[in-house]
């Protein structure tokens, strides 16, 4: 009956009201199959480790930084960890949300990228010092705008 209802309604699910089986699920929306393809994947694996590659670079620095600057260092601190945290959820997260955090970890990443560079025009540490850094975060950026493009 409920069937017949949701036909006559133009439900796409309506054949299968009943069935709790995975097509009809699937039909129903409530599993949605994976939109990501395996390139995608690997970019978000290689992405999370950048950014924990990133936080491992810049340690060694904020000692330098938090000697003449209060605020920077902390800075830093919260905009690499939350590139790091964003991609950990976006892995586990429906694809709007996803890439709602792939968003969110661009925007720390240039925020990271930024304070590192402020940081340099300061002479808080040397060019060459945060040479590595300012790459990884390019590379994470430029990763992050696939993800969030794709």
């Amino acid at each position: 009956m409920l069937a017949a209802i949701l036909a006559a309604a133009g439900f796409a699910g309506a054949r299968c009201a009943r069935s709790l089986d995975r097509g009809c699920a699937r039909c129903w929306g409530w599993l949605r199959p994976q939109s990501r393809g395996p390139e995608q994947h690997n970019m978000a694996l290689q992405v999370a480790e950048l950014s924990l590659e990133l936080i491992e670079t810049l340690r060694p620095l904020l000692p330098r930084v938090k000697a003449r600057d209060k605020s920077l260092p902390d800075q830093i601190v919260r905009s690499a960890s939350s590139i790091a945290l964003n991609i950990g959820e976006a892995e586990l997260s429906d694809p709007g949300n996803r890439r709602a955090r792939f968003f969110s970890a661009a925007g720390s990443a240039g925020e990271t990228l930024t304070a590192v560079r402020v940081a340099i025009a300061w002479r808080y540490f040397a060019a060459l010092e945060g040479d590595a850094a300012v790459a990884l975060l390019r590379r994470i950026i430029a990763i992050l705008w696939k993800l969030t493009r794709g």
